[in-house]
């Protein structure tokens, strides 16, 4: 599933950079395939949620037996987060400045942060708690 969804983000990505920007595009590109990997993201989730459990009379059973890299495959969706937000960011810093990449690079994860923190009483995270 994930080389198949890579193929599809680059050729829709760089399809859609064409598009936009009439033959320049490959920064935009990216970003649009990053853009793409975070809206696909909770797909890629639940899909691995339905593959990796089955229903029985006494409620849902886990297994792993669908995997990336022996990790289960929910669990990827996160390093599929990672990935679109480190090539987002090199884009967005090929398309205006090296500063907004480097913002977006190390905003994305402190808004995380602090939104987890105001949103999780139970945890406590030092100062985001």
């Amino acid at each position: 599933m994930a080389p198949v969804l890579g193929v599809v983000y680059f050729f829709v990505g760089a399809g859609v950079g064409v598009i936009l920007t009439r033959g320049d595009g490959i920064p935009v590109g990216v970003l649009v395939e990053a853009g793409l990997m975070v809206l696909l993201a909770p797909l890629h989730l639940l899909l691995g949620l339905a593959l990796n459990s089955e229903r029985t009379p006494s409620g849902c059973r886990w297994h792993n037996r669908h995997t990336y890299f022996n990790a289960p495959m929910q669990y990827m969706f996160g390093a599929q987060l990672v990935l679109a937000l480190i090539i987002g960011a090199v884009a967005l810093g090929q398309l205006t400045s090296p500063l907004y990449g480097w913002l977006l690079f190390g905003g994305v994860p402190v808004v995380g942060l602090v939104g987890y923190g105001l949103l999780d009483k139970k945890r406590h995270l030092g100062l985001v708690s």
